[in-house]
């Protein structure tokens, strides 16, 4: 046995999990538990034990964990996030289960939750905004894991300040963008671009629109 078969010996000795001495789950939804408990079955099966070969690839194409992927879309965990209208679970309390969806998926490999966090939580819940005909050319296949979720976002500032010519919630400013942060874009071949159309935020959120 050499030095990196040592390595992956050593690194199937998982560190002892501190989530259950935090708290005592005395608020938490029993539905969110059994996600918990499923999740952790699964991760422990098949995360586990290809953990150390996918946190030391060269993140490529070919090294993409596209057994994982389908396993973890065969088993509906991509669909915990979501309503039923869209083809997800129908949860009561979606983001709590999806909390749980992707910290029992990080206590394995945190390479393995981003995907899934990149996946869903930001490529999904980007499309929900979609329309029926984008959710269905997109989203749909996504949730199946016939599609990889990409997402990119520009973080962007704004500066100026607020004088009496302004809207109401209106900055009076330049906005420049400042970053270009891509995920999981090696798989990107389509586009769909979600975006703010309403002229001002209000206490009910902005309106988004997705388009390809």
């Amino acid at each position: 046995m050499n030095a990196r078969d040592d390595t992956i010996a050593s690194s199937q000795q998982a560190p002892e999990r501190h989530q259950p001495k935090l708290y005592h789950d005395l608020l938490t939804p029993a539905e969110t538990l059994a996600i918990r408990q499923e999740v952790r079955r699964f991760s422990d099966e098949h995360v586990a034990p290809v953990a150390w070969e996918i946190g030391h690839r060269e993140e490529s194409v070919e090294n993409f964990p596209r057994e994982l992927f389908r396993k973890m879309a065969d088993a509906g965990l991509f669909r915990i996030p979501f309503a039923a209208e869209v083809g997800g679970r129908g949860l009561k309390y979606p983001a709590c289960a999806t909390a749980a969806l992707i910290e029992e998926l990080a206590y394995h490999s945190n390479s393995v939750a981003a995907v899934v966090d990149v996946h869903c939580i930001l490529a999904g819940h980007a499309l929900e905004h979609a329309s029926p005909q984008l959710q269905a050319r997109y989203l749909t296949p996504l949730l199946a894991g016939e599609k990889i979720g990409s997402f990119a976002t520009r973080g962007l500032l704004v500066f100026g300040a607020i004088t009496d010519g302004c809207e109401p919630q209106q900055p009076c400013g330049v906005a420049i963008a400042m970053s270009l942060i891509l995920l999981n874009f090696l798989f990107a071949l389509e586009f769909v671009f979600c975006g703010v159309v309403a002229r001002s935020i209000s206490a009910h959120g902005a309106r988004y629109r997705c388009s390809l």
